[in-house]
This record gives structure tokens, C-alpha cells and sequence, in this order.
């Protein structure tokens, strides 16, 4: 969970302007789409998400700014908005990676064990056959 500005847009502490300009318009973009297609009562969770948002591009666009937030940065180990922010981000609807991974980890050995089976019964009728039938 984002525990600063720079953790919200996703960037490093040693990022360009051009950099954070860049992650602002993505995100920004992502969630005025994602606002758009949710319902009513999820709208307002996602208006203080963009406020936040838009916070956060203010102070690390401007040199000045970003100069004191960084130095605050390094004096305090956890900002304010952290556990605002926590409340704020809904959970993912799409599935994460980890459980994409045990899914393709269950169809792996679901596919092995189908192979082993074919071939156990690959092995039975083989042995079952006479090797040498005499002809009629």
C-alpha cells in the first residue's frame, strides 16, 4: 500500500519530472476509466483517490516542493495519508498473479496426471498382447 507520493504514482525517489509527468497522465487515466464504470457509490472513494492523486503530482512536479517533501520524507518513516489511502483503493476485480500462477500450476498436473494414465494403459494393452500369435 502507497505510504507516500511517490509510492502512489509508482515511481522511485530518483525519478525525473518527465518521468512523474508520465506516471501522473497514466494513472490518471486508469482511474477517471475505472470511476466511470463503477456504480454510484463506489464514485466517491475513487474522487478521493484522484484528489490524492492530484496531490501528489502538485508536490513532486514542483522542484521547490518536492525538495521539502523529500526532506520531510527522510524525517518520518510512514506519511499521513497512508492509512487514508488504504480505505480509499478497492480491492482488485481482476485476478493477481499469484493465483494466475496456482491455476496454471493445477492444470500442469492435471495434464501429467492424464499422461501418466495414458500411458499406463499404453502399458497394459501391450502386455496384455501375445508377442508371438501363430497364424491361422
Amino acid at each position: 500500500m502507497p505510504n507516500n507520493y511517490y509510492q502512489i504514482l509508482k515511481l522511485s525517489e530518483h525519478t525525473t519530472l518527465e518521468e512523474i509527468n508520465q506516471a501522473y497522465t497514466f494513472h490518471l487515466k486508469k482511474w477517471q476509466l475505472l470511476k466511470e464504470q463503477q456504480p454510484p457509490h463506489l464514485q466517491e472513494r475513487t474522487n478521493k483517490l484522484l484528489a490524492y492523486l492530484e496531490q501528489a503530482y502538485q508536490v513532486l512536479s514542483d522542484p521547490e516542493q518536492r525538495a521539502a517533501y523529500d526532506k520531510r520524507l527522510k524525517q518520518e518513516t510512514v506519511s499521513p495519508i497512508s492509512s487514508q489511502m488504504h480505505s480509499l483503493i478497492p480491492p482488485s476485480t481482476h485476478s493477481s498473479t499469484s493465483s494466475n500462477k496456482g491455476f496454471y500450476i493445477s492444470i500442469i498436473i492435471l495434464l501429467a496426471l492424464i499422461a501418466i494414465g495414458i500411458f499406463y494403459l499404453i502399458y497394459q494393452a501391450r502386455v496384455q498382447l501375445p508377442i508371438n500369435q501363430p497364424a491361422n
